[in-house]
């Protein structure tokens, strides 16, 4: 009997579930698994973390994040029970104790992983530090040292920089609006909190005297948690999220993260002024009706004072369409500046969060999310990548004896060397942290990768930038791990990047200035 009951599961599931083709997204077992254990299956909506996941005014969860978990829910065919939560730290108690099986918008880390397992990130957002207009220049999280810093209770944020060791004072508070409004009031010196938390908190509250001084160099990346003894439910949770197509990621992005410039006639100030003067309008044409009928009954006996009345009404309709077009015309003028200085505030915050700012090339932020466009592609195409990690042979002894002006100057010649030989489209040169530069490489064999490899590592050598702290050659080289793979389904981006990473370690092993394709991961 519980063989048929499974069969039957599967057969409604085929019929209800079949994707374009007519294939479940899921395995046979995890369809069964789902259709057994769903009415157990608890998901917790944390109410304040705007805009990723809260209440709007009429009391129903809504956001960024949500809005993912409900796309989530049509790919699998299913809809998970809810259960509000005002806190993060309140979610994992219920976790731990079994009553929660899904967390939405979390960001992984070490403390986490310890109960939750978590799918691929599907969003990254920077964390920027916050202060008041009052207060000038750019922030970094060293210059915090001695201030008093607001972080948000059981956040990863908080969890990555009170684990540092810097010298500052933290308020841990119990989210991200007080953190803000403790900046704004003068109780705390700063606060760290996400761009797109930030932006949302401060036009929706009204904070005006609030802005943005620097990041932290750790971003969020919100993923999906599930407890880590329930393996076969993250399978299904991550195999929901991966079937999310780009172009229905985007669309998500586009509802919560507006990049396209303000026009005046979706601003709603203008349409109150617009109807506060059309009112204003409406009423001066109704007195002028009623006054113009009261002048016509009484025209016999009052002409001359008509006509003179009817002109000083000429000269103060005059007066008022003056009027009226001047004040629209300052504020289409206003709404322009400001629309304009809204533009280059994201054209900056933009180039902030993709653009290292020493070399001009990308970031590891932009890397990453890069890697992992390339990655997706590569699975539907099913076609190679390729990587490359390059790291600047003995660079602690350049700096040492150059001096760290020099040293700078020598990670900027290597970002113009490889930005001159990378060039196709698809391709990426970024700075991975420190002296370490990476490559992707779409469509590469691991053949076609190694021979572009070794022409980098010529270019830089045939520079003969002297080096006298590289004891094999007493000029500037590099070293360089070459990684390619057909990646499928079951693997991550991370799979590339350990094998390109161990290869360059062998590179160093083996006596550096030198590019290394074969190698095992240790």
């Amino acid at each position: 009997m519980g063989i048929i009951s499974a069969l039957l599961s599967l057969f409604l599931a085929a019929i209800a579930y079949g994707g374009a083709d007519g294939k479940d997204i899921l395995s046979s077992a995890e369809r069964v698994w789902l259709t057994n254990n769903q009415s157990r299956l608890v998901l917790a909506v944390e109410t304040g973390y705007a805009p990723f996941v809260f209440l709007d005014d009429k009391g129903r969860p809504t956001g960024l994040a949500h809005d993912y978990l409900l796309l989530i829910e049509s790919k699998l065919g299913v809809h998970f029970k809810q259960r509000r939560f005002s806190s993060l730290d309140e979610i994992f108690d219920k976790v731990r104790s079994g009553e929660v099986q899904i967390v939405n918008a979390v960001t992984n880390t070490p403390a986490r992983s310890r109960f939750l397992a978590m799918t691929e990130p599907f969003i990254s957002v920077p964390n920027v530090i916050i202060v008041r207009k009052d207060q000038s220049g750019a922030m970094t999280e060293l210059k915090l040292a001695g201030l008093k810093v607001s972080l948000v209770k059981s956040y990863a944020v908080t969890e990555h920089m009170t684990n540092r060791g810097l010298q500052f004072v933290p308020d841990i508070v119990p989210d991200d609006l007080t953190a803000l409004l403790n900046v704004s009031f003068g109780r705390s010196d700063a606060a760290i909190v996400d761009l797109a938390t930030a932006s949302y908190l401060i036009s929706v509250k009204g904070i005006t005297n609030l802005r943005v001084a620097g990041e932290v160099p750790f971003d969020i990346r919100l993923s999906i948690g599930s407890p880590i003894g329930e393996p076969v439910l993250h399978s299904i949770l991550q195999k929901g999220l991966n079937a999310a197509t780009d172009a229905e990621r985007d669309e998500i992005k586009k509802r919560w993260i507006n990049t396209s410039n303000q026009s005046i006639y979706s601003n709603r100030q203008f349409w109150v002024v617009l109807g506060g003067v059309l009112a204003g309008a409406l009423v001066i044409f109704a007195v002028i009706l009623v006054w113009n009928r009261t002048l016509r009954q009484q025209v016999a006996i009052r002409t001359d004072a008509l006509v003179r009345e009817k002109e000083a009404l000429r000269e103060s309709e005059a007066q008022n369409l003056a009027l009226v077009t001047q004040y629209n015309r300052e504020l289409e003028r206003q709404i322009a500046e400001r629309t304009a200085e809204l533009s280059e505030v994201n054209r900056k915050l933009q180039q902030l969060s993709e653009i290292d700012g020493l070399t001009g090339i990308a970031n590891r932020r932009k890397f990453d999310a890069e890697l992992d466009r390339e990655w997706r592609r590569a699975i539907r195409e099913k076609r190679p990548l390729a990587l490359l990690m390059v790291d600047i042979d003995h660079f602690k002894e350049y700096n040492d004896r150059y001096g760290h002006p020099e040293g700078d100057r020598c990670l900027q010649l290597v970002a113009e060397v490889l930005h001159s030989l990378i060039q196709r489209t698809g391709e990426l040169v970024a700075r991975y942290g420190g002296e370490e530069f990476v490559v992707i490489l779409p469509g590469h064999s691991i053949q076609t990768a190694g021979e572009v490899a070794e022409k980098i590592r010529y270019t830089i050598e045939a520079r003969k930038i002297p080096h006298l702290g590289n004891v094999s050659s007493q000029v500037l080289t590099i070293s360089v791990g070459v990684a390619s793979m057909v990646p499928d389904q079951a693997e991550r981006p991370d799979t590339l990047l350990n094998q390109a990473d161990a290869c360059l370690y062998e590179a160093k092993r083996e006596g550096r200035n030198r590019v290394v394709t074969e190698c095992r991961i240790q």
